[in-house]
């Protein structure tokens, strides 16, 4: 597939979507057939446009007339009205978070493929690298890998937006395959700093399938290269098997410019062998420790801490290794309470206590 190696992909998003009936359905901002990351994209290139009002318009999962076309359109023609998921007259964060995001991967119709772009290595393609914190991890730790877009050699011109297809070992993440969290980074991506990224994260913790998408919002693009964002991910506490990996892969890339045009990218897989956990790391064996609420969201100002044995130091670690004071307060025989460190960032944590015979561990997953 020879195509797949040029720079430059001569194709626009929506070339190859039919005229299907003048229905919109809220989220399908393509008109494809699916509600995908792709869609994000879309909405995107569109963002703060407006028009008419839909009427009788609603955000659930049922075709609705599209109404007095928009005087905007996508560069192949399809009316900027599909991106009004919400009918309000607008394109904007409600959108996003009112009919896209709840109506993800429904689908109607005749699916038309996205257009996604995968290049091979060795071309003037940029790619994309996952770059975990460690090649080697024992069951039970936390373990965070970086999505890193383009490089000095090979930077990527012209980003406007770029959604993933990938998948992951569920089986070997813990909480029953749902403990893996998408962080993005958006330092190159709005070098500004406009707060004009929009993102979304979705996963199914039992296929493993897990979909990224960020867009900015303004219809002007950025030269760069650098980190995208990151996985913090807590490895299951019990692996029965020799020598597992644990897997994060690229399947499908887009990456677009402001004008619709698609460029090709090198996707990247990688692989972070678990290892067997050996006794005497100082670590009590039938020690216990809980802590509350977990995950933990940003409004959060203190956790609950049940131990099974008294603590005398508390530390609080990222995957990247560092430590983040904390001060638990007695609350009671083995219970303390901890107050929550202050703008903790998103991530995977481990937190560990100390007491006279050894240290007990516990995780911690700190979202959005």
């Amino acid at each position: 597939m020879t195509w797949l190696k040029n720079l430059k992909i001569a194709l626009l998003l929506c070339c190859t979507i039919p005229a299907q009936a003048q229905m919109v359905w809220p989220g399908d901002v393509n008109n494809n057939g699916i509600v995908n990351g792709v869609d994000l994209l879309w909405l995107g290139l569109a963002y703060d446009a407006n028009g008419p009002i839909r009427p009788g318009a609603s955000t659930g999962w049922t075709p609705q007339l599209l109404g007095m076309p928009w005087e905007q359109s996508f560069f192949c023609g399809l009316n900027y009205a599909y991106a009004d998921a919400d009918g309000d007259g607008d394109v904007d964060e409600k959108d996003l978070e009112e009919a896209l995001l709840p109506n993800f991967r429904q689908i109607h119709g005749t699916f038309t493929p996205d257009g996604y772009a995968n290049a091979e290595p060795g071309g003037k393609n940029p790619a994309i690298t996952l770059l975990p914190s460690a090649t080697e991890v024992l069951p039970g730790e936390a373990l965070t890998i970086k999505v890193i877009l383009g490089d000095e050699i090979l930077p990527t011109t012209n980003f406007y937006g770029i959604a993933l297809k990938m998948h992951y070992s569920s089986g070997l993440v813990n909480n029953n395959g749902a403990d893996i969290s998408f962080t993005t980074q958006t330092s190159w991506i709005d070098p500004e700093n406009e707060g004009i990224v929009k993102d979304l994260y979705y996963k199914d913790s039992v296929s493993g399938d897990v979909e990224v998408a960020i867009v900015r919002s303004n219809q002007i693009p950025v030269d760069g290269h650098g980190s995208i964002g990151s996985f913090s991910i807590i490895i299951e506490d019990i692996i029965v098997g020799i020598a597992p990996q644990f897997e994060l892969r690229i399947d499908s890339v887009m990456l677009i410019d402001q004008n619709d045009t698609i460029t090709a990218v090198v996707a990247d897989t990688v692989f972070v062998n678990i290892k067997q956990k050996v006794r005497g790391r100082g670590i009590e064996p039938d020690g216990r420790m809980k802590i509350s609420p977990n995950p933990t969201g940003p409004d959060a100002t203190a956790w609950r801490l049940e131990s099974t044995e008294p603590l005398h130091h508390l530390e609080l670690i990222d995957g990247l290794g560092r430590a983040f004071p904390v001060s638990p307060q007695p609350a009671g025989e083995f219970l303390w309470l901890v107050p929550k460190p202050a703008n903790l960032p998103p991530g995977a944590y481990w937190l560990s206590g100390y007491t006279e015979k050894g240290v007990l561990i516990t995780h911690l997953i700190q979202v959005f």
